[in-house]
C-alpha cells in the first residue's frame, strides 16, 4: 500500500496485466507498456503513474514505436508517419509514443483519440510537414474530447516556403458547421519550438500567416496548460473560438504574437509568462488594417480575461493591445512598457485599449523599460492608454487599485490617458480610484513624469476620480497630477479627495485645466415694472453651462428696497429669478436689470 502514496502516485502494471484487461484487443496493440519518465524499472513490469494506468484500463494503448528506428537514430530518409497512422488506425483511444525522437508528416487525430508521450524531453516529434500542420483534428462530429500531452514538437526553424506549418492545428475542418470542432481538448505539458513557416489561418488555401505553436479556429472549451512555446511564428492564435483557456504557459521569442484572440468569446489567459514576442513588427496579410502588433492581442472579442500574467519585451504597439473587445478584464498582472527601436520617440504601452466598452483594469502593476532610452534622448514613455474615435458609442470602464512604478533615468509623457478624436467621443461611467502613482522604492537618477492622468479630445462625463495617491519620492518629479479638457462639474464628475504626497521628490501642480471659472453671469429684466403687495414675479435668464443644483446668487443692477430676490437653476443653461414683495405697499422695480452669478469650485479650490 505504501506505493499508493508516493509523490508520483505510481502503480506497478505489467504487460500481462494490461493484456488481461484487453484480451479481445489485437496483441500488437497490447504490447505497449507506457512507463513514466522517472519511475524505475521492475522485474514484473515498469512503473507507471495513476493517470497512465487509468488510460490503459479504460481506453487501451496503441504503441507507435517503430522497431526499425528504436533508439531514435536519424537520417537516411527516416519517416515515422506510417507508424503513427497505423497506431491511430488501431481503433484504440490512446496513441502512446514512448521516449524516442520521431520524424513525421501530418498526423490527424480522430474523435476522442489522445496522443501521449513520456515527457517533453523524452518524446520528441520532429515535423516534416512543410507549409502545412503537424497535428490536425478530423472532420467534425460535434465532439473531439481527448488530449495531447507529454511531448516535444520540433520544427526546422525555417521561415517562408521552406518552413513548417502550425505545430497543433485545431481549425474546424468544416468551418461554419456550428459543430465547433474540436471540443474539450486538453493540451498540456508540451514543448513546441521552431515552427516558423507559413500555414493557413482558416484551413483554406488563402490567408496564410506565420505558423503558430497552437491555432484554434471555431473550437470550443479547449484548455492549453503548462505549454512552452519558443521561436515560432505565433504562439497561440484563436479565431472565432469559444471558452478557451490558456494557463500556466510560457511563450517567448515568437516572430508575431505571443497570444492573439480574434472574434472569439470568453478567452481566458491566466498565470502565463509572455515575453519578447512581436519582434518582426508587421502583421501578416488578411488581418483588419487596425489589427496591430503586440505581445498579446484581443481584437473584436466578447469577454477577454487576462489575469495573473507577466508580459514584457515586446516589439509591437503594447504588451496588451485590446481593440473593439467588449467586457475585457485585466487584473493582477505585471506589464512593462518597453522601447521600440523601429519607431522614434515611442516607448510601447504596457496597455492600450481602443473602443473597449465595459473594460475592467484592476490591481495591476505597470512598470517601465529597465534601461533609459538614449536614442533619442527625448523619448517619453506612454504607459496606459484608453482611446476611442467613435462619436456614437460610449466608452465606459473602471481603472482601480493599480500601481505605477518609477524608474531611474526615464521621461514619461503620461501614466494614464483617456483620449478621443473630438469632444463628440464620450467617456462615461468611469471609476478611476484607489490607484497609486509612484511608490517609496528609491531610484538612483531622475524620473520626470509630465502628467499622471490626462483626459483629452473627448467628453468625460458621469464619472469619478477619487482616492488616488500621487507620490513623489527622491529623484522623481511629477509635473501635473491630473490634467485635461472637459473636466468640470457640469459633466457630472466627482473629482477630489486625491492625495498628493512629496517625499523627497516634487509635485509641481496637482490639477491643471480641471474646472470652469468660479463665476458665470447672466442678466435680464422682469416683464412688469411694478410689484403689488405680497406679489411674486419671475424671469428666466440664460447662463452658460449652469446645471440644476448649483448655487446661484441674484442681484439688481441698482438698489430696489424691500424686494426679496431668489434664484435657482431650473434647467441646464437656464436660471429662474423670483422677485417677492413682502410689504403692504406696491413697489416699483423701475428700470433695474436683474443679474445672477452661478458659482462652482475653481481649479485653485480643487487643489
Amino acid at each position: 500500500m505504501a506505493n499508493m502514496f508516493r509523490a508520483r502516485r505510481s502503480m506497478l502494471v505489467g504487460a500481462g496485466a494490461i493484456a488481461g484487461y484487453f484480451a479481445r484487443t489485437p496483441a500488437a496493440a497490447l504490447a505497449a507498456n507506457p512507463a513514466s519518465d522517472d519511475a524505475p524499472a521492475n522485474a514484473a513490469g515498469k512503473m507507471i503513474n495513476v493517470e497512465q494506468a487509468l488510460d490503459v484500463l479504460y481506453f487501451g494503448v496503441a504503441n507507435v514505436r517503430n522497431p526499425k528506428y528504436a533508439g531514435g537514430a536519424k537520417g537516411g530518409g527516416r519517416d515515422d508517419t506510417a507508424a503513427f497512422r497505423a497506431a491511430i488506425a488501431s481503433g484504440l483511444k490512446i496513441v502512446y509514443a514512448p521516449a524516442d525522437h520521431y520524424v513525421t508528416d501530418t498526423i490527424t487525430l480522430p474523435v476522442d483519440v489522445s496522443l501521449i508521450g513520456d515527457g517533453m524531453r523524452q518524446t520528441i516529434i520532429e515535423s516534416r510537414a512543410i507549409g502545412t500542420s503537424l497535428i490536425k483534428t478530423a472532420a467534425p462530429s460535434g465532439t473531439q474530447v481527448g488530449c495531447i500531452r507529454d511531448l516535444q514538437l520540433l520544427g526546422n526553424n525555417q521561415t517562408g516556403a521552406a518552413g513548417n506549418g502550425h505545430a497543433i492545428n485545431f481549425i474546424d475542418p468544416v468551418r461554419g458547421s456550428g459543430l465547433w470542432t474540436p471540443q474539450g481538448m486538453t493540451v498540456e505539458r508540451i514543448w513546441i519550438r521552431r515552427f516558423r513557416g507559413q500555414d493557413s489561418r482558416d484551413g483554406g488555401s488563402g490567408n496564410r500567416i506565420a505558423a503558430a505553436g497552437i491555432i484554434c479556429v471555431e473550437g470550443l472549451q479547449n484548455i492549453y496548460r503548462d505549454v512552452l512555446i519558443h521561436n515560432c511564428g505565433n504562439g497561440i492564435y484563436l479565431e472565432r473560438a469559444q471558452t478557451n483557456k490558456i494557463e500556466n504557459c510560457t511563450i517567448f521569442q515568437c516572430d508575431k504574437y505571443g497570444i492573439a484572440s480574434f472574434q472569439s468569446v470568453a478567452t481566458v489567459v491566466d498565470k502565463c509568462d509572455i515575453v519578447g514576442n512581436g519582434s518582426s513588427g508587421a502583421t501578416d496579410p488578411g488581418y483588419p488594417a487596425d489589427f496591430g502588433m503586440g505581445n498579446v492581442i484581443s481584437f473584436r472579442d466578447e469577454v477577454f480575461v487576462f489575469t495573473n500574467n507577466k508580459s514584457k519585451n515586446t516589439g509591437g504597439i503594447a504588451q496588451l493591445y485590446l481593440n473593439s473587445t467588449n467586457g475585457a478584464v485585466v487584473e493582477n498582472n505585471w506589464l512593462r512598457a518597453d522601447g521600440d527601436a523601429t519607431r522614434a520617440n515611442v516607448v510601447n504601452h504596457a496597455l492600450f485599449a481602443v473602443k473597449c466598452p465595459s473594460i475592467q483594469v484592476n490591481k495591476n502593476t505597470f512598470s517601465h523599460i529597465l534601461a533609459a532610452r538614449t536614442s533619442p534622448a527625448s523619448a517619453r514613455a506612454r504607459i496606459v492608454r484608453f482611446a476611442t474615435d467613435s462619436v456614437n458609442g460610449v466608452f465606459n470602464g473602471s481603472f482601480s487599485n493599480n500601481t505605477f512604478v518609477a524608474q531611474s533615468g526615464l521621461l514619461t509623457e503620461y501614466n494614464l490617458c483617456l483620449e478621443g478624436r473630438s469632444n463628440n467621443c464620450v467617456f462615461a461611467g468611469w471609476d478611476i480610484s484607489g490607484n497609486r502613482f509612484g511608490t517609496p522604492l528609491s531610484i538612483g537618477t531622475a524620473h520626470v513624469i509630465d502628467v499622471d492622468i490626462v483626459v483629452r479630445n473627448c467628453a468625460f462625463t458621469h464619472s469619478r476620480m477619487r482616492n488616488n495617491v500621487f507620490y513623489a519620492q527622491g529623484n522623481v518629479t511629477r509635473k501635473i497630477g491630473v490634467s485635461g479638457t472637459n473636466l468640470s462639474a457640469h459633466n457630472n464628475l466627482d473629482i477630489g479627495d486625491n492625495l498628493f504626497k512629496q517625499d523627497g521628490g516634487k509635485i509641481s501642480d496637482n490639477y491643471d485645466g480641471l474646472l470652469y471659472p468660479t463665476r458665470r453671469l447672466g442678466r435680464g429684466t422682469f416683464a412688469s415694472p411694478h410689484l403689488a403687495p405680497g406679489a411674486v414675479t419671475t424671469t428666466t435668464l440664460p447662463v452658460s453651462n449652469a446645471l440644476p443644483g448649483e448655487p446661484v446668487q441674484a442681484f439688481f443692477s441698482t438698489p430696489v428696497p424691500g424686494v426679496i430676490l431668489s434664484a435657482w437653476v431650473s434647467a441646464a443653461g437656464m436660471v429662474t429669478v423670483q422677485a417677492f414683495n413682502p410689504t403692504q405697499a406696491a413697489l416699483s422695480l423701475g428700470s433695474a436689470n436683474v443679474g445672477v452669478i452661478a458659482s462652482r469650485m475653481s481649479d485653485a479650490e480643487a487643489d
